[in-house]
């Protein structure tokens, strides 16, 4: 089985986790994350044209995060930042910079990889797919 990215596993950790849409998901950037208080604003979404409001009114929203995922968005940021960004591009770490950019991508990930992926960790798991929109 092809091996995946840290990256991808800390997507699929963070969605099972949060129940977030994946467009939001990959919408994040740092500042929509406050670690002190274990909270995700939720204010834009990706899609297939990019980074833009999300679906409805009520998807603007406010949700808790637990320490699982405060400690999992932590070491991602660490081993994202200071492995994969500052040996090999050299981009500094900003506060409004999507969470999830895959290696060497700096336009973030995508939509349909990451539902692929996340589906796959679930068969693999044994779970019942749903679908994720």
């Amino acid at each position: 089985m092809k091996q995946r990215s840290v990256t991808q596993y800390t997507i699929a950790h963070f969605l099972a986790f949060t129940g977030m849409r994946i467009g939001e998901a990959l919408a994040l950037t740092w500042q929509d994350v406050d670690f002190e208080n274990g909270i995700i604003n939720i204010n834009k979404s990706r899609g297939s044209f990019g980074v833009g409001t999300p679906k409805t009114l009520n998807s603007y929203r406010t949700i808790p995060i637990d320490e699982t995922v405060v400690s999992t968005l932590k070491k991602y940021s660490i081993y994202f930042y200071c492995k994969e960004l500052k040996f090999s591009v050299r981009v500094p770490f900003k506060d409004d910079a999507q969470i999830f950019i895959p290696h060497l991508n700096l336009d973030g990930i995508g939509v349909s990889s990451t539902k692929s992926n996340f589906n796959l960790a679930g068969k693999l798991l044994g779970f019942q797919l749903l679908q994720i929109v």
